[in-house]
């Protein structure tokens, strides 16, 4: 009987999937297949017809490309724009009309994005939009370049059909050039309509596109890398001396935290093994002030969720300005505390920061050199010391037998620093010219696609900028 119920509940499982999934009688031999599936089963901002058809060849209005466009900004993170206080000027659309508020959403998202310098007034001129009219592959493009972001490398297009002084024609020529609408046989076709399965295509690239945008890393990046040991941090020497009572439970306490943080709980037949109740430990241990002062903060603040904001700020205060003043200037550890305390910088006083990753920086060698380096790289750039932050990177980027990925993650920071000191012209001169030097590593090639993607992102969001 069991087996089956089993097989019943598999059985319904599966078909409630088919059933989920999206499928169409006139799209499996259609060229625009994968991407009309995408649209319509992964993110759902494209619909078939109840009789089991898509229509690919069907044509689009400009309502329905412009709310396309918009459930594309709305898919992404960041993009959402539900308190559009834009009104549209167009006397043939009001509030009644199904694609309004989509349309409404759109024309505010784009004036405030500013990806390209384009209202939707600049491209359909006058008091009316004629929402229900066929849109034309020149209105569409100029649309989606309104919202994608300006190509890496320039290169001239000309077209037979459209003359290379009309309007928007270096935005259409750009967005060519990104790959997002291309031409056919020297001819762009601007005034033919877009299929559905056309505008599949394009929101599918669109949406691959503003992936370039999502993540801001036109900045000086930390590296969020933690440095790892295999024991509890803060100077607990484990392999010989004597271990006071309070060392051992530190270490009970911290090995139990962090069991529990990687498993998720500790078995019942476990228990007798660990601390369960870690946090109250460690108070015990910083009221009986307990000699490592650094370890038992570090914990607190990482693990309890529970201390409000003031007794943050006054256990980073003195975690850094204890460890400022004593002697011993590398500990392990030191670098994760101080990743800790830029990250919740606005709980620390900055030029206190700054003296203990200084500290920090002059006695490590090897990776925690320049992963403190680039700390101490971004509380001068946030200090306005420009030029101390680059020579920062400047020496970290010297070091010998670098990770490829390392490197990368230095050259575009530097590349940053020299926009804020030289220019855009000047940084992206210097961003051509590492990237190729970082071309020509061995390493690139393992991994090539991650460290283009990275390229690409910060490039893209470097000519972005006035």
């Amino acid at each position: 009987m069991l087996k089956k119920a089993t097989i019943l509940l598999v059985i319904i499982l599966f078909f409630s999937l088919c059933l989920s999934y999206a499928q169409y009688l006139d799209i499996d031999n259609h060229w625009s297949a994968d991407s009309v599936y995408w649209a319509t089963n992964d993110v759902k901002i494209f619909k078939g017809y109840p009789d089991g058809t898509f229509r690919p060849e069907e044509h689009i209005t400009r309502a329905q490309y412009i709310a396309l466009l918009n459930r594309i900004l709305e898919s992404k993170n960041g993009y959402t724009n539900n308190n559009a206080d834009t009104i549209l000027s167009y006397i043939d659309i009001d509030n009644t009309h199904w694609a309004y508020k989509e349309i409404e959403h759109f024309s505010s998202a784009i004036d405030s994005l500013g990806f390209a310098n384009i209202s939707l007034e600049d491209i359909f001129i006058g008091n009316r939009l004629y929402p229900n009219r066929k849109i034309s592959r020149f209105e569409a493009a100029i649309l989606t370049r309104a919202i994608t972001t300006p190509p890496i490398y320039i290169q001239s297009n000309k077209f037979d059909d459209i003359p290379v002084n009309i309007r928007f024609f270096n935005e259409l020529s750009e967005l060519v050039n990104n790959g997002i609408i291309l031409g056919f046989n020297n001819k762009f076709r601007p005034y033919d309509y877009v299929t559905r399965a056309e505008s599949a295509t394009i929101i599918k690239r669109i949406y691959n596109d503003l992936d370039y945008v999502s993540n801001n890393i036109l900045t000086v990046l930390p590296i969020e890398e933690k440095i790892n040991k295999n024991y509890p941090l803060f100077s607990i020497n484990l392999n010989g001396g004597q271990l006071s009572i309070e060392d051992r439970l530190f270490i009970d306490a911290i090995t139990s935290l962090e069991y529990k943080e990687f498993i998720g709980f500790i078995p019942f037949e476990e228990q007798h093994l660990y601390d369960l109740t870690p946090i109250k430990t460690l108070w015990e241990l910083k009221q009986k002030k307990y000699k490592n002062l650094l370890g038992v903060n570090y914990y607190i603040l990482k693990y309890d969720n529970s201390i409000n904001d003031v007794n943050k700020a006054d256990i980073l205060e003195e975690t850094l300005s204890y460890y400022v003043s004593v002697d011993e200037s590398f500990v392990d550890g030191i670098y994760n505390l101080l990743l800790y305390a830029y990250e919740n910088i606005e709980y620390v006083n900055i030029d206190l920061l700054k003296n203990a990753i200084e500290k920090f920086y002059t006695a490590s060698h090897t990776q925690e050199k320049i992963y403190s380096g680039v700390l101490l790289s971004i509380i001068h750039y946030k200090l306005n010391n420009i030029k101390e932050a680059k020579e920062i990177h400047t020496n970290l980027l010297n070091t010998d037998n670098l990770d490829i990925r390392l490197e990368t993650h230095l050259a575009l920071n530097k590349t940053y620093l020299e926009y804020k000191a030289s220019g855009k012209s000047r940084a992206l001169e210097y961003l051509e010219d590492i990237i190729s030097e970082l071309r020509e590593n061995r390493q690139f090639s393992m991994y090539s696609d991650e460290l283009d993607s990275n390229y690409t992102s910060f490039k893209k969001q470097l000519l972005m900028e006035p």
